[in-house]
């Protein structure tokens, strides 16, 4: 009975450290900023992804390095050069997104662009 307490606990154990490494593997800056991966990045962190990656902290010091360490190796964790021009620029950032629409369909959200607002993309 006690060895069968004892495998039931290593297994349950087993199952969450896998999970955490699993969840903070894709890192929160890699997940909420993606169009940041391509981009080129710039020398100012991202203060609102620095702290959702060291929330991983709590959980454990495993989950929260690898979280911070997934989201700088991706360059996630720094704003992109056209971020830091639009916030400086007083602009509203609005993200293109290719979709996967077919060919001959229309945006009607098209118009957006032509009236001022500045699309940034991933170059």
């Amino acid at each position: 009975m006690m060895g069968e307490t004892k495998k039931l606990q290593s297994r349950v154990f087993t199952l969450v450290v896998t999970l955490c490494f699993a969840v903070s593997s894709v890192g929160c800056g890699t997940l909420m900023h993606s169009e940041r991966i391509l981009s080129r990045p710039s020398d100012k962190l991202d203060g609102k992804t620095v702290a959702l990656d060291c929330l991983w902290l709590l959980p454990g010091l495993v989950p929260g390095v690898v979280a911070l360490g997934v989201d700088f190796h991706n360059d996630a964790i720094y704003y992109s050069r056209s971020e830091l021009e639009a916030m400086k620029k007083g602009k509203k950032v609005r993200l293109r997104i290719p979709s996967i629409a077919p060919t001959g369909w229309k945006n009607p959200r098209s118009e957006m662009s032509r009236r001022g607002e500045e699309d940034v993309t991933s170059s």
